[in-house]
């Protein structure tokens, strides 16, 4: 199904994918039966493409019922790529490959290794927790409400994700349990985890809920500790050149 809908954007489009992938709780490692596919890719245009006065078009979206495209162009992929893009980064990373043509995607993976920016990831993701916590959970709290209790997981998820690279100085795995895994973790609060992740998994409908004391309060500590340790900037000179090569063979073979 997807295979055969990659193929027909191909055509619709006049491009190649490269590259294509699974994001989303699916490859989070949380989705239940009913979860929708959200496939990620990249692709490239014939050369002559890139030679008009006018950029071709850079994104392409589709969506159905089940099914959510989002492609990136190679150029506009090895830019994000350059500023340390963590969506691209994710998209990369996927336990869940749909496509992968050629050594593209190896040669993206060590590179993003190589030459990511430490405060770009540290910033998407805290931004993102601090975001998602604020929307989800803190202030329906301070309305009296019942929290989703399901939306926990996309508070924990960006968080544990930033905490893996503190600790590990690595780029960190997108399923959440391998992140999670990765950290020390008071007993509690691992255990309120994985019984979160276990009922999301099974299709049980979290429904509304009362706060967790235990997990606002880890989730909070965490999130102040973090404000006020952003790393160091750097900076790569060399990498604008070896992404230009890497970009003149992609469309040299197409």
């Amino acid at each position: 199904m997807i295979e055969q809908s990659l193929i027909a954007l191909e055509a619709t489009h006049g491009i190649r994918i490269l590259y294509a992938c699974e994001s989303g709780s699916r490859a989070w490692g949380f989705a239940s039966d009913d979860s929708d596919y959200d496939v990620r890719f990249i692709f490239a245009y014939p050369r002559d493409r890139y030679l008009r006065l006018d950029d071709p078009r850079d994104t392409i979206e589709q969506m159905s019922d089940e099914l959510d495209f989002t492609g990136w162009d190679i150029r506009k992929a090895l830019r994000l790529l350059r500023n340390t893009n963590p969506a691209l980064l994710e998209w990369l990373s996927s336990p869940i490959v749909y496509r992968s043509v050629g050594t593209l995607h190896d040669e993206l993976v060590a590179i993003s290794q190589r030459f990511h920016a430490p405060l770009a990831i540290h910033w998407h993701y805290l931004k993102m927790a601090r975001g998602n916590f604020a929307q989800y959970i803190a202030n329906p709290a301070e309305r009296g409400e019942r929290v989703l209790t399901k939306k926990y997981l996309y508070v924990v998820n960006p968080l544990a994700k930033l905490l893996y690279y503190e600790r590990h100085h690595a780029l960190p795995p997108l399923e959440l349990d391998a992140a999670l895994a990765g950290l020390a973790l008071p007993t509690d609060l691992r255990a309120e985890l994985e019984q979160l992740i276990a009922l999301k998994r099974s299709g049980w409908e979290l429904g509304r809920g009362p706060i967790s004391a235990t997990l606002n309060a880890w989730i909070v500590a965490e999130m102040t500790r973090l404000q006020a340790s952003a790393p160091p900037p750097t900076k790569h000179p060399e990498l604008t050149a070896i992404l230009d090569e890497l970009l003149t063979r992609v469309l040299a073979e197409g």
